[in-house]
């Protein structure tokens, strides 16, 4: 018996409940979830940034990047300071304890359980899979 639309959608549906819970769980310990891990990541590529500039090199939102960060501040793994000759603008930076995050985790960039799964994937079906998440996704939003 063919599947219909709506067997599709359940399928899909629980398909990326599984993939967020997954995503979500994913930790070095201490609570490190992918999310937070990354934003420690892209601190690790260099100089002290913006959140502005957090948030663009994530591709998240402002606002969730904040709590992000301010998680992450809060648990010592990045240092906040104001930017010499501009007190306005905050500078973040890696602390000692989110380089230790950082290597623990397998180094700066990535050894995520989904970049792993990627990896493993043949590399047209992966790129199809990216292809048509972004055209479901865009069609939804």
């Amino acid at each position: 018996m063919a599947k219909t639309p709506a067997d599709d959608s359940e399928t899909i549906t629980n398909a990326l409940r599984r993939a967020n819970r997954a995503l979500r769980a994913t930790s070095t310990g201490k609570g490190l979830t992918a999310a937070r891990l990354l934003v420690l990541q892209v601190l690790a590529e260099g100089e002290p940034l913006a959140l502005r500039d957090i948030a663009e090199r994530t591709q998240t939102d402002p606002s969730s990047a904040s709590v992000i960060v301010g998680h992450l501040v809060e648990g010592g793994y990045i240092k906040s300071r104001r930017a010499e000759g501009d007190g306005r603008r905050v500078e973040l930076a890696l602390s000692p304890t989110g380089k230790a995050a950082i290597k623990k985790s397998g180094g700066k960039g990535g050894g995520s359980p989904l970049e792993s799964a990627l990896a493993a994937m043949d590399p047209k079906k992966r790129q199809k899979l990216a292809s048509l998440l972004e055209e479901l996704l865009a069609a939804v939003t």
